[in-house]
């Protein structure tokens, strides 16, 4: 990586800004800083944006942006900020999954209830005609 820019582009890739905007906003410089240093237009960044953004994400090595010289990231910091990123991630999956649990159980219950209200067995010649849906219906206004 031979140009600011691109060890500047990896690096705000690396702590997780994939919209440029939202890094700007963290940072608190105008819209679309980032996205004219990291993009195509390849401006130089200034030196209020770099210290900015090395206060911000102290892991970052200043050392390596400027100069291309040593790593992306501290050591020290690296690891700290990448199990706290896996952290967050992780806790998003378990949110996940417990909506996808409770999304099943209604399912179930639904299905359990249908049969219980509606099924007739087939031997009588009835079979049902309008479908029944309280309880999905009562279990959403719980969850909501």
């Amino acid at each position: 990586m031979d140009i600011i820019n691109d060890r500047l582009k990896l690096v705000v890739n690396e702590i997780g800004y994939t919209v440029l905007n939202d890094l700007d906003r963290t940072l608190g410089v105008a819209r679309n800083t980032t996205s004219n240093y990291v993009g195509l237009r390849k401006a130089k960044p200034g030196p209020e944006y770099l210290e900015k953004l090395f206060k911000k994400f102290p892991q970052i090595n200043t050392r390596w942006v400027m100069t291309g010289e040593g790593e992306p990231f501290t050591p020290e910091t690296l690891n700290k900020e990448y199990i706290e990123r896996l952290e967050r991630e992780l806790e998003l999956e378990k949110r996940r999954a417990a909506r996808y649990e409770k999304m099943i159980d209604m399912a179930t219950q639904e299905q359990e209830y249908r049969i219980a209200a509606n099924f007739q067995p087939l031997s009588e010649g009835i079979m049902p005609v309008t479908p029944v849906y309280p309880l999905y219906s009562n279990l959403l206004k719980k969850t909501a």
